[in-house]
């Protein structure tokens, strides 16, 4: 039985921050810090990680939380950890990185995915894994490092991801959990859950590489004398296996019965439905929720990353130069739906799902000298907004009843977009403005990983009551419509100039 003394942690490795606290028996977080770190374009499509800013941030948070919650770490009662997915981090024997990170949104790996294409065909993967070939899953990471870097793959123990890295750092232990496994394609069997052997054996990998497989509420390991000492918890602190961010923000949404709608609003864009039975469609991600015995379908786009790179544009060298997400979010407020006929194609790093092209770009269709700052970043809110609509008519498709959504991460924090989306998409939005987002859902598995959380009527308990409905305005609808379909007649001919 827990005491009123027991808490949990609950941290998420974003791709550009980690943000984390500590949350007591029914889920409020008593104490949250955030760490920023920087990502490396070493060329327009490659997007590398540091791990050592991953344990640095991951021992930041975790000291700061617990010296200003004033919570004794003996009354720690798990640790649960999630992180952007999937990288390809290769580690030696002692667990020591061999090189930085390949991250999710890393291209590189186009000439691996015509290989396996032309090699082993691209029905086959689908049959295998659920997904199609593209250089955001896993298996064309490894195959890069195989034919690009011989050396660093011969001298590789373990591929692992963000989250399981500091895992491996707080215990000594190393595994993976089925939400990231469905993404490592084609190198997992969906339908049997295991590593595909023949898949291993085509691409000439050794299976040996990746990790043993866990649910993600699977106790891994405890916290270890030298992770104590590093992090300030105590040594024999339960660590459970973890998970992919979207499923664990899923989690932290409540979303976890067949139909329910998650939309993430963070670097990336998810659009995420939960099933009962594993989805086929390779337009979009299917793989594992980390709630047991379901499944999830996903489609991405980048959404946070536009506003980031947008703002970056106009940062000066003085803080009085500098420019907020909420200025322009003021400034976009002041501009009628449809940006005056201005669109945006939110391809700053290809398309993530759907055509799966990796050489399509970003393009502001219908600029004019009408058109100022507020105008732009509007129709990027509005742009990512049209991608979730694409993701929609293919996800509604499947039979699956969609009648609301909701909202989880930074960017739900803004009621423009928010509307936007509502409006683009014709579907109410519910943002729980007191949610923490993943780092509840890790502390939610680490409950469940110590037997706290036992079924779903006690999740419940754990989750923030109240909130935001946005609901979408008739009138916005019927220019957004109008503007949707031109953004589709577009969008169907942009392909043939990406390459």
């Amino acid at each position: 039985m827990m005491n009123d003394h027991s808490y949990f942690v609950g941290l998420d490795i974003g791709t550009s921050s980690a943000k984390g606290g500590i949350f007591d028996d029914r889920g409020c977080c008593i104490a949250k810090r955030t760490v920023a770190y920087e990502v490396s374009y070493l060329k327009p499509t490659w997007c590398e990680g540091n791990p050592e800013d991953w344990w640095r941030a991951t021992k930041v948070v975790i000291k700061e939380a617990l010296k200003s919650s004033q919570v004794d770490p003996g009354d720690i009662a798990g640790v649960g950890i999630s992180s952007m997915v999937p990288t390809c981090l290769p580690l030696d024997r002692r667990g020591n990185p061999l090189r930085k990170a390949i991250l999710w949104l890393d291209r590189r790996s186009v000439p691996q995915c015509e290989w396996i294409n032309t090699n082993i065909s691209s029905d086959r993967c689908v049959q295998i894994s659920g997904n199609t070939i593209n250089p955001y899953f896993l298996g064309p990471k490894i195959l890069w490092l195989k034919q690009n870097e011989p050396h660093v793959l011969d001298k590789t123990w373990k591929i692992v991801q963000a989250y399981s890295y500091v895992t491996f750092r707080l215990t000594g232990e190393v595994g993976m959990d089925f939400s990231c496994a469905g993404l490592s394609a084609p190198l997992f069997d969906q339908k049997t859950r295991v590593w595909s052997e023949g898949m291993f054996s085509d691409l000439g990998l050794s299976l040996e590489t990746l990790p043993k497989l866990y649910p993600s509420h699977k106790l891994l390991g405890e916290v270890s004398e030298i992770g104590a000492q590093e992090t300030g918890l105590k040594k024999g602190t339960p660590v459970v296996v973890g998970g992919g961010d979207f499923a664990v923000s899923t989690l932290s949404a409540g979303v976890i019965n067949e139909g329910e709608t998650c939309m993430m609003l963070g670097t990336a864009g998810n659009l995420l439905i939960v099933r009962s039975e594993p989805g086929s469609d390779p337009r979009v991600i299917n793989t594992n929720h980390v709630f047991p015995g379901r499944f999830i379908s996903f489609g991405i786009t980048y959404a946070g990353g536009n506003l980031q790179w947008f703002t970056k544009l106009f940062q000066g060298t003085s803080g009085a130069d500098t420019v907020s997400y909420t200025m322009l979010d003021k400034e976009a407020g002041c501009i009628k739906p449809g940006s005056e006929n201005l669109l945006f194609f939110p391809y700053l790093v290809g398309q993530l799902t759907l055509t799966w092209d990796p050489d399509l770009r970003s393009l502001f269709f219908g600029l004019g000298v009408n058109h100022g700052r507020g105008h732009l970043f509007r129709a990027i809110l509005e742009g990512v907004g049209y991608e979730y609509r694409l993701m929609y008519n293919i996800m509604k498709g499947k039979e699956l009843t969609i009648d609301k959504i909701m909202v989880v991460n930074g960017g739900g924090k803004s009621t423009l977009w928010r509307q936007i989306i509502s409006d683009i998409m014709g579907l109410p939005l519910l943002y729980i403005p007191d949610s923490e987002g993943a780092p509840l859902g890790d502390a939610i598995l680490a409950a469940m990983g110590v037997g706290i959380v036992s079924d779903e009527c006690v999740l419940r308990n754990w989750l923030p009551s109240g909130s935001s409905v946005t609901r979408p305005n008739p009138e916005n609808q019927q220019i957004y419509d109008a503007s949707f379909d031109l953004y589709q007649r577009i969008y169907k001919d942009l392909g043939k100039y990406s390459r």
